[in-house]
């Protein structure tokens, strides 16, 4: 034997993956005499034995006293199916792969699970075994064939050792299967198998490869769809190409076991393809069509939100539609780059949780993601995406962190979390990408102010009035099921449209707004025009579009949002005082007249005919407001309460519709 052959046999028994180049000259050594580690015929530790004259290939260097065994030339012997497992010699001569290349490539006959079977080793990027996948025969499945990881396996790619043949070619063919990618290779095409969903790091692997410009991936099982999902979400997109099989194919085994001489002729003649992004503008068109068909008939109402709280409370929710309206349009506006956050407000037992809860059940699973409570940090590990979603906390005391409402704060007006910590001795830089909108509820008056004025404050009524409304209710038990399928296939197609919107009138708003208004304005204000955007984008079926394919929004969309939260936004700008602290404070006065006297909760409590929960909650937002005084300093001690400064005379904090209308025809310019 030559020098050089006994060079490419010693490479080989001691285990390292010969190049392409080598094959014929390893194969030569080699003359078909392999090893056969032992470890190799056991399943999942069992010991197995296997025919001494099935086909084996050196997975590792001989052991001691261990003894070779000799494999006849596999593509060139027919052998007959075995119906007990899968032979070596049938999976050569099935797939009409050329021995030398199933020799390179290290394949094993096995015993697994009482069946023969071929274990397909996995090599990482410098040769080292890390993984494998055993296949054997199995009737009744599609391929016939039946597949499974090796035990402890971290699933990977398939092909790995092999992607400097990529960079030479500047490209690469992702498949679905090992045996695809043994037969791109047998023709010398660079090729990497995703063969389910389980399999991690492809955008790894291929990130460093600057010189591939095209990677083609064949879309054929779950193993592609998964690599498509990971390929689009990467900065690989624009490289990504989708090929689809057609005459019959489903797979680039079956037109190479059909002619392998003219495999790459037939692959160019039954393969059709596209970029990806024009493959997930076709998927979003089909969507948004059977969508569209299910929630047409909401989607074309001229007024979704009060379709909505008719709805919502045929479900059992009564009273709160003001609130429910506002928390649904908040909740759509995840769709924007700035989504509206809100902050509901009240007593225990008031129904602010029963109410968002119940609102959000309108709402695809995907548009939310609720917590009791988290930890300082769990934002920043949630394997949850947060991108145009709202994350909905029940019950502010479930966040008692600085660092987590910190984290919120970012999320808000920056729109993503960069946090660099350090993980095992390593510096690791932590990212959660937004839009992200919050939704909190809390007994609080008030909270972090940080956090405070970047939400709008809505507040439940806890009014005698609508507790008689939900009692009635209760006694009645008319609830009824309401089909939320329209309800989620409208926003589902909310999210697949083009929702850009233009004000026309947003330019007249500021002259028509109070002046001298708390610097919090500036953030309340783009509040209010994501509300409007929100709720022309809720009913962008009946709205124009200008000349750039920008939704229009109408006075009909001011209209019903400045109904909504012209209360809440004049109440926070201390623009007005809410009417139930108005009149907490005129019965103080009343009750105090013509006497140097205080008044204690109770008898309060009684003139306005309030549980101590509601009368104390007013209580502590009119002394915020300096309205009423406490003359009681000790703790413990029941309250003394006085009349404090006087209120100001509520004044419009939003122009009306007309006075929008009679602003927007003044600012127009005439034809």
């Amino acid at each position: 034997m030559s020098k050089k052959n006994q060079k490419a046999k010693k490479q080989t028994t001691e285990g390292e993956i010969p190049s392409p180049g080598m094959v014929d000259e390893v194969s030569a050594a080699t003359q078909g005499t392999h090893t056969m580690d032992r470890n190799e015929t056991i399943r999942e530790g069992t010991e197995g034995n296997v025919n001494q004259e099935l086909v084996t290939v050196a997975t590792s260097t001989p052991k001691k006293n261990e003894v070779a065994v000799r494999a006849p030339d596999i593509a060139l012997k027919p052998v007959a199916p075995n119906a007990n497992g899968l032979m070596f010699q049938e999976y050569g001569h099935t797939q009409k792969l050329p021995a030398e290349l199933l020799d390179s490539l290290k394949l094993t006959q096995i015993s697994y699970d009482s069946q023969a079977a071929v274990k397909i080793p996995y090599f990482d990027a410098t040769g080292q075994e890390v993984a494998a996948r055993f296949v054997t025969r199995d009737p009744e499945s599609e391929t016939g064939l039946s597949y499974a990881w090796k035990r402890k396996t971290k699933p990977i790619p398939y092909g790995l050792w092999r992607l400097d043949e990529a960079t030479k070619e500047k490209s690469v063919v992702i498949v679905g299967s090992e045996i695809e990618s043994h037969v791109l290779w047998s023709h010398n095409v660079p090729s990497l198998a995703v063969v389910d969903e389980t399999v991690q790091g492809l955008v790894e692997c291929l990130l460093p490869l600057t010189k591939v410009k095209k990677i083609s991936v064949i879309k054929n099982g779950a193993g592609s769809g998964h690599a498509l999902r990971l390929l689009g979400g990467s900065a690989l997109k624009e490289k990504v190409n989708l090929v689809t099989l057609t005459g019959g194919h489903t797979s680039l085994a079956s037109i190479h076991i059909q002619s392998p001489q003219a495999f790459r002729k037939n692959m160019k003649a039954l393969s059709q393809s596209c970029s990806l992004a024009e493959h997930e503008e076709q998927l979003r068109r089909e969507r948004a069509a059977e969508l569209w068909d299910i929630c047409k008939d909401l989607a074309g109402q001229p007024d979704i939100p009060t379709v909505f709280a008719d709805d919502l409370e045929r479900s059992g929710i009564v009273g709160e539609e003001r609130l429910a309206k506002t928390i649904y349009l908040a909740v759509t506006s995840r769709l924007l780059e700035r989504p509206v956050s809100v902050v509901v407000k009240g007593p225990s037992a008031c129904g602010k949780s029963a109410t968002t809860q119940g609102t959000l059940k309108f709402f695809p699973p995907s548009a939310s993601y609720e917590l009791s409570s988290m930890s300082p940090k769990a934002l920043l590990y949630s394997p949850e995406s947060f991108v145009h979603r709202m994350l909905v906390i029940c019950e502010l005391d479930g966040l008692d962190s600085k660092f987590a409402t910190y984290l919120m704060r970012s999320l808000q007006s920056e729109g993503r979390i960069k946090y660099e910590t350090v993980v095992g001795g390593t510096t690791v830089l932590l990212e959660k990408d937004g839009p992200t909108g919050l939704i909190l509820t809390t007994t609080k008056t008030q909270w972090h102010p940080e956090n405070e004025t970047r939400m709008l404050s809505l507040n439940v009524d806890d009014s005698p009035e609508l507790t008689k409304r939900v009692l009635a209710a209760m006694a009645r038990g008319d609830r009824q099921e309401v089909d939320l399928s329209p309800w989620h296939a409208l926003q589902e197609w909310l999210e697949l449209s083009d929702r850009r919107v233009t004000i026309p009138f947003a330019m007249c708003l500021p002259d028509l707004i109070p002046e001298n208004l708390p610097p919090r304005v500036r953030r309340d204000f783009p509040a209010l025009l994501n509300l409007i955007k929100a709720n022309a984008i809720l009913h962008q079926a009946t709205r124009q579009r200008d000349e750039n394919g920008q939704i229009v929004a109408t006075l009909e969309d001011y209209a019903a949002v400045r109904e909504l939260v012209v209360d809440a936004m004049a109440h926070v700008l201390q623009n007005a005082v809410p009417s139930t602290v108005r009149t907490t404070v005129e019965a103080v006065k009343a009750l105090t007249a013509g006497t140097s006297g205080d008044v204690s909760e109770t008898t309060l409590a009684g003139a306005l005919d309030l549980n101590k929960s509601s009368v104390s909650r007013r209580l502590k937002l009119a002394a915020e407001g300096g309205y009423l005084k406490n003359l009681e300093s000790k703790a413990g001690v029941p309250a003394r309460w006085v009349v404090g400064e006087p209120m100001p005379e509520d004044q419009q904090l939003l122009p009306t519709v007309a006075q929008l209308e009679d602003a927007l025809q003044c600012c127009t310019p005439k034809a």
